[in-house]
């Protein structure tokens, strides 16, 4: 996918990316996860309609949308067959663009994933790591958990051969007994989403985690709220 370079510019060392294909088979993976994901919203939609005694049809689904007009339209095409009272419900989880942009987001890259055969995604020198190594008596040598920082702002696509960073000598401290540490910083890649998707720049694992927590929390209150009983009951 990815590695690192010790080279030398212009007279200081640094470190130069060598970038390879990614693994064909990594973006067929995110396309299956994010799918699994839709069609699990797609059979609440059908259990929704089946709890009020509706009959599904191929046109179930769940409804997601542009904006909030294209959603009522969706809600009500999408939901025939649910109560008035479980569309309202749906339709205050705003799955809409600037409502609750995850659910959007996902529609997104569910479309993406079946229209253009796979996401969009590349690697990206965007973290630093920190790895410590301890110095002197019978533990020389052993070495501490890395330390990742996540750098500013929004990944970008990396070229072959880039130079990516200063490439730096470790830092060594000892003190007087012969005691101390080694401690180098190398950057390290991660995988992000490419252009045109709706996480363009995102790290692919921390915004698919993000968009699955949200929608879980979204579905699990609309769900306890379909649940309560009703006053008087």
């Amino acid at each position: 996918m990815a590695s690192l370079e010790a080279d030398v510019e212009d007279g200081a060392p640094v470190w130069r990316a060598r970038m390879r294909d990614l693994p064909a088979h990594w973006p067929v993976i995110l396309g299956d996860a994010v799918h699994n994901a839709r069609s699990a919203l797609d059979h609440l939609a059908w259990q929704l309609v089946v709890k009020d005694g509706g009959n599904p049809s191929r046109r179930t689904q769940f409804p997601i949308a542009g904006t909030p007009a294209d959603l009522a339209k969706r809600v009500k095409n999408d939901l025939s067959g649910c109560s008035l009272t479980t569309k309202n419900r749906v339709r205050q989880l705003q799955p809409f663009k600037d409502g609750t942009h995850s659910f959007w987001a996902l529609n997104e890259l569910d479309n993406w994933d079946k229209h253009r055969l796979l996401l969009p995604v590349f690697a990206s020198p965007h973290h630093l790591t920190l790895s410590t190594t301890l110095i002197g008596g019978d533990e020389d040598g052993e070495s501490g958990p890395p330390i990742s920082f996540r750098g500013a702002g929004l990944a970008e696509p990396t070229a072959d051969g880039q130079v990516v960073a200063p490439r730096q000598e470790p830092l060594v401290a000892i003190d007087a007994d012969g005691w101390g540490f080694m401690t180098d910083a190398i950057p390290s890649f991660v995988l992000a989403f490419g252009e045109g998707s709706p996480y363009e720049g995102e790290e692919v694992s921390t915004a698919v985690i993000r968009m699955i927590d949200e929608i879980q929390e979204a579905v699990e209150n609309l769900v306890s709220t379909l649940h309560a009983p009703r006053d008087g009951s």
